[in-house]
Parts: C-alpha cells; sequence; structure tokens
C-alpha cells in the first residue's frame, strides 16, 4: 500500500551475501523514477539484459536496501 502513494523499501538487517537464504528475492532491475520522491507505482522499470516480452517487470517494484551507510545514502539521493 505505501509504495502506491510515495516511495518505498525494505532494509534487510542481513548482508547481501547472505539473502540467497532468507526469504526475500532480491533481483536486479534497471529503475527510473519520474521525479525524486515518487512512488513506486511510478517507476520504469526494465530487466537489465531481457527485453519486457521475454521478462516483465514486477507489478510494483520495492526495492530491497542492506543496512549500511552506502545503500541508505543512494536510496535518499534518488
Amino acid at each position: 500500500r505505501w509504495a502506491k502513494a510515495g516511495p518505498a523499501a525494505v532494509i534487510h538487517t542481513l548482508p547481501r551475501r547472505l539473502w540467497p537464504g532468507t526469504g526475500v528475492q532480491a533481483d536486479t532491475w534497471h529503475v527510473t523514477a519520474p521525479r525524486p520522491g515518487a512512488p513506486n507505482a511510478a517507476w520504469e522499470v526494465a530487466h537489465p539484459v531481457l527485453p519486457p516480452e521475454v521478462f516483465p517487470a514486477p507489478a510494483l517494484p520495492v526495492p530491497v536496501l542492506e543496512l549500511n551507510a552506502p545503500d541508505l545514502a543512494a536510496w535518499a539521493a534518488a
């Protein structure tokens, strides 16, 4: 619900190298927001290699961030 109204993300408390052993599936996508602070629902999302006909984007993307300064700074600047 939050991702439809404003920007939202999940903060994962484990390091990225341990994510495969958890229930969170974090895939890499190319994301373009129309403006700073745009809700996730307004983002343009594309697979980094495959065309949308082969690998469509998720209906509502929600980024997963590692709990560290670089990830949080990048999210805050986007």
